[in-house]
């Protein structure tokens, strides 16, 4: 009896042995990939960037449109910004001091590698979800 339960042991860990690094690896595969935003398109022209001063940070603002006009923002910090849960808006208001305008749309989650598609003009918020306030703001299309 011992030795029939020895068998069947060593048969299902033998299985586990290959099947849990399999199952594994497929999750891995498998698993959400975060939303950074539209690439710019290679036919995409670049204008000049603007003035990198935001309220509270450093970040350089590349503005590019393609030749169907879709417009494409791509944002890179001068110094890291370290906040939790950062996140870009681009509203069509003016934002009041620390929330979120009432026609604010989420472009994608902040990241320095990332380029984001966004309406021309208007402002774009660096927003902590965290924190549930908004970090800094600029104005598109030059300052006001």
């Amino acid at each position: 009896m011992i030795q029939s339960l020895r068998t069947r042991h060593r048969w299902a860990f033998s299985v586990l042995a290959v099947l849990i690094p399999l199952v594994f690896v497929a999750g891995l595969k498998a698993r959400y990939r975060s939303v950074g935003g539209a690439q710019i398109p290679a036919e995409a022209v670049l204008v000049a960037p603007q003035d990198p001063t935001w309220q509270n940070h450093l970040v350089l603002v590349q503005t590019s449109t393609t030749a169907d006009g879709q417009h494409s923002l791509r944002l890179l910090p001068i110094k890291p910004i370290v906040a939790p849960d950062l996140l870009v808006y681009h509203a069509q208001q003016i934002p009041q001091p620390g929330r979120l305008p009432e026609d604010a749309h989420l472009l994608g989650r902040w990241d320095a590698n990332s380029s984001y598609s966004a309406p021309s003009g208007g402002y774009l918020l660096l927003y902590s979800g965290a924190q549930k306030t908004v970090l800094d703001t600029i104005p598109l299309g030059g300052r006001p």
